[in-house]
């Protein structure tokens, strides 16, 4: 989203004749026939008023401002947005254009347009405007949020991602919001093809449907048979959901990790038992994984040892207590990290824990010792 700081701008920005239709100090019926664009000011400056009347005093002003804004015709607005305007007041605009390509092809490309604008239109956009911002390459290379974006936009065709991606990295550009892209780029793998690659049409249908299901409840069941390994085609849906998870077998790498990213909780659970590492690695460092969700991948015995050992060591996640004790009762978590995690554990939850045969035998004996320890400072009470 944009970062730029959206306030008002300075009285000296305006005509006389715009000046006392936007100065707080002048009577509230002036500034509402500006706001209802019932002033004869040139397209360029009607705008600027608009915006500035959007943050007045007076509700009724604001509220008419942002209307009239919004209500704009696009003849007038063809020249508006191409016009170099403060950058606050452009940003605005392009909030209300999301949905008006014509529109915004005009003004993306107007160079008085700041990057953090073309960075909040480059995760929004449909496919047509977010192939021109991505040929915007000195935008790109000195704005990365805008590559991100584009990245996480599902609507950006994965051949055009290929391309500004390899922009990227020979310029060494940083993706610092997309990590587990960022070390899956420096990788051998990333650009190995697969046997039989799906075709950028299929992959673009998988990644919108994903996005659009992101973190339904009905997820929640599969997720949990994707992890224990205990899948299987029960049912007319199921057969659809393992028709869609050889779709993605079928995907090579870089489609792989794009779709771990900013797919949903069912493809994470998916691709974070995928047999190479680049994909689980950067599947585990998805910025949309939760602590909830981390427990769960937390408690698999199914998915490869690297994710385990990633899990404990992500300091934000094992402050979750379901996280650490999950950890604790997986014998794929490193053991220096689990016998660490236990002092923090409950003393019901260390009882269970000592009885566990599946956890390496070492650990249950200490397990054992902080019960004892912690039931005897509790009176003996566990």
């Amino acid at each position: 989203m944009s970062t730029l700081q959206l306030t008002r701008l300075d009285l000296e920005a305006f005509s006389e004749a715009a000046r006392k239709h936007v100065d707080p100090a002048s009577p509230p019926p002036m500034r509402m026939m500006a706001a209802k664009s019932m002033v004869p000011l040139p397209p360029n400056e009607m705008v600027t008023v608009l915006y500035q009347l959007s943050y007045d005093p007076e509700t009724k002003v604001r509220e008419a401002a942002t209307q009239s804004l919004r209500e704009l015709p696009s003849d007038i607005m063809s020249g508006v947005v191409r016009a170099p305007l403060d950058v606050r007041v452009l940003d605005v605009l392009a909030r209300n254009l999301l949905t008006n390509d014509a529109l915004l092809e005009l003004l993306v490309v107007n160079q008085a347009v700041a990057d953090d604008t073309i960075a909040f239109l480059a995760s929004k956009v449909s496919e047509r405007i977010a192939e021109v911002i991505a040929g915007l390459h000195v935008r790109l290379l000195r704005a990365a949020p805008i590559i991100e974006g584009l990245y996480t936009n599902p609507r950006t065709r994965m051949s055009t991602v290929q391309k500004i991606l390899d922009l990227a990295r020979r310029n060494n550009v940083v993706l610092a919001n997309l990590p587990g892209l960022q070390e899956a780029m420096m990788t051998p793998d990333y650009d190995k093809d697969s046997d039989n690659d799906i075709s950028d049409e299929e992959f673009a249908s998988v990644l919108v449907s994903s996005v659009e299901r992101e973190n339904r409840d009905d997820d929640e069941e599969r997720i949990e048979a994707l992890l224990s390994g205990e899948e299987e085609a029960k049912t007319e849906e199921d057969q659809r959901r393992m028709s869609r998870w050889q779709l993605i077998e079928r995907m090579n790498p870089a489609q792989k990790i794009r779709l771990a990213l900013i797919g949903s909780n069912e493809d994470r659970a998916i691709l974070l038992r995928d047999s190479r590492k680049v994909v689980h690695i950067a599947a585990i460092r998805s910025p949309k994984i939760t602590p909830g969700e981390a427990a769960k991948y937390a408690s698999s015995r199914n998915i490869p040892d690297g994710v385990i050992s990633y899990i404990s060591k992500n300091r934000e996640w094992t402050r979750f207590y379901p996280v650490t004790l999950a950890l604790v009762s997986n014998p794929k978590c490193p053991l220096s990290d689990s016998v660490g995690f236990l002092k923090s554990l409950r003393p019901n939850d260390l009882k269970n824990l000592q009885r566990n045969k599946n956890i390496p035998s070492q650990l249950a004996r200490q397990a054992q010792m902080l019960f004892r320890q912690k039931s005897a400072g509790q009176g003996g009470k566990g």
